[in-house]
C-alpha cells in the first residue's frame, strides 16, 4: 500500500465523513486522533442506538442518520449480528464499509466457548461465520493486523480480492507506555528474585494454551537451575484453571519450588510489571498478533517468540541479534533463556533494539497517518447492493 499526504484530506473537496460505529472497548486514541484531522461520527452521539439491544426501530434510525449526515465510510470492528444489519444499510446508502478485523480469524466458537453442548456450539459457529464471510466480501476495506492474518483471512475465504486487505499495525498506547523514555533499571524488583520471566496472554483460546503448555517444561527446567529466578504469568480466562494444575504438576514433578512460579490472573497495572522484568516470553501458536508483544518490546524487554506463532514473529527486529529472540523446540527455548538469564549485557543490548524498533514502529501518528492514507487511497467504490 501507498502512504500519501494526510494533509491532502483536509483539503479535499467532498472530506471523507466516517461513521465509527465500534464497541466501547475498541474505541480510544486512535478515534481521538482521527476526530481531529476529519469529521467523525460516534455512534454514542446517538442517544437511543447503541451496539446492543437493537431493534427495527434504531436500525431505522441508524439507517436515516446516515443519509442525512452524509457518511461515506463506515468503521466496524466485529462481525455480530447488529453490525451484519449496518453494514448492509451502508451499502444500500452507497457508503464504503472498512473492517478492523483486531486479531485471527478464529473458529471462536469451537475454541472458546467449550463448556456448551457440541451442538450448540457447531450452530453459533455456522452462524458467525456465515456473518463474517459477508461482512468480508461486501466490505471495500479489511485491516488486519499483519501479514499472517492476511493469510488467514486469503485461507478462510479465497474469494476476497487480495488487494482490499490492508495491514494496519496497532501503535504502543502513550498514555500507558510512554515510548522512548525506556525503564528504569529493575526499579522494582522482587526483592527475593534475582530476575523475572514474564508471560502475558489470555486464556480464552486453545492456541495460546496450548503453547504455554507446551513450553512449560522448558521454562520449569531453566528456572530450576537458577533458583532465584521466577516465572510471572498474567491473564485470565476460561482455561486458566487447566493451566495452573498443568503447569504446577510439571513443577512437582521437575522438583521446583512452588514460589519461583506464579500466576497473578488479570492486571491492569502491566506497565507496572514490564518495568520490573528482566525478560518477556510470548508463547503462542498461530497468533494474528500480539499487543503485550509490542508493549514488552517499547519498554526496552528482550521478547522470546516461537517461530510458529505466526504473526507475532513480524515484530521482532530483523537485524542479527533480534532475531535471537526466536526459538522453535524445547532444546533451541532452554537455550536462549539460559544465554539471556546469564547474561545482563546480553539482555540490555537486545533489549535497546526492540526499545527502539518500537520507538519507529508502533506510534500513534503513523498508525492514524496510515489510516489516513488507506482512506486517501482506497478511492475506488465498489458497487452497492442497490445497484447504484
Amino acid at each position: 500500500m501507498v502512504f500519501c499526504n494526510t494533509q491532502k484530506l483536509l483539503n479535499m473537496n467532498n472530506k471523507p465523513s466516517i461513521y465509527w460505529f465500534t464497541s466501547h472497548r475498541t474505541r480510544g486514541e486512535l478515534l481521538n486522533e482521527v476526530k481531529k484531522r476529519i469529521t467523525v461520527h460516534d455512534h454514542e452521539q446517538l442517544k437511543r442506538v447503541r451496539y446492543s439491544k437493537f431493534s427495527i426501530l434504531k436500525l431505522f434510525q441508524v439507517f436515516k442518520y446516515i443519509k442525512n449526515n452524509q457518511i461515506t465510510h463506515l468503521v466496524i470492528d466485529s462481525f455480530a449480528n447488529v453490525y451484519f444489519s449496518v453494514v448492509i444499510i451502508a451499502k444500500i446508502n452507497n457508503v464504503k464499509v472498512i473492517i478492523r478485523i483486531r486479531g485471527g480469524m478464529w473458529n471462536e466458537y469451537m475454541d472458546f466457548i467449550y463448556k456448551e453442548l457440541f451442538i450448540k456450539r457447531w450452530i453459533k459457529n455456522v452462524i458467525r461465520t456465515a456473518q463474517r464471510n459477508a461482512i468480508l466480501a461486501i466490505a471495500d476495506t479489511i485491516l488486519t493486523v499483519s501479514i499472517f492474518g492476511k493469510t488467514q483471512i486469503l485461507y478462510e475465504c479465497p474469494y476476497i480480492n487480495p488487494k482490499k486487505i490492508n495491514i494496519l499495525i496497532k501503535h504502543v498506547s502513550q498514555v500507558r507506555l510512554p515510548i522512548g523514555h525506556g525503564r528504569d533499571k529493575w526499579k522494582i524488583k522482587h526483592e527475593t528474585s534475582n530476575g523475572i520471566i514474564t508471560t502475558v496472554s489470555g486464556f480464552n483460546y486453545k492456541r495460546k494454551c496450548e503453547a504455554i503448555t507446551y513450553y512449560s517444561s522448558s521454562v520449569i527446567k531453566c528456572l530450576k537451575q537458577h533458583p532465584k529466578w521466577k516465572w510471572i504469568i498474567i491473564g485470565d480466562g476460561k482455561f486458566i484453571d487447566d493451566i495452573i494444575s498443568h503447569v504446577f504438576e510439571k513443577a512437582r514433578k521437575a522438583e521446583l519450588p512452588r514460589n519461583q512460579i506464579q500466576f497473578l490472573g488479570f492486571k491492569n497495572n502491566i506497565e507496572d510489571i514490564l518495568f520490573s522484568s528482566d525478560i518477556f516470553f510470548y508463547p503462542s501458536f498461530r497468533d494474528a498478533a500480539s499487543q503485550a508483544l509490542k508493549e514488552a518490546q517499547a519498554y526496552g524487554l528482550p521478547t522470546i517468540v516461537n517461530r510458529s506463532s505466526g504473526g507475532p514473529v513480524e515484530f521482532i527486529p530483523s537485524s542479527t541479534l533480534g532475531q535471537k529472540q526466536l526459538f522453535e523446540e524445547h532444546e533451541e527455548l532452554e537455550d536462549l533463556l539460559i544465554s539471556l538469564i546469564t547474561d545482563e549485557n546480553l539482555r540490555h543490548e537486545i533489549g535497546w533494539i526492540n526499545k527502539q524498533h518500537a520507538a519507529q514502529k508502533y506510534t500513534l501518528k503513523s498508525y492514524t497517518d496510515q489510516f489516513l492514507d488507506m482512506l486517501l487511497t482506497d478511492t475506488k467504490r465498489l458497487p452497492t447492493l442497490s445497484g447504484q
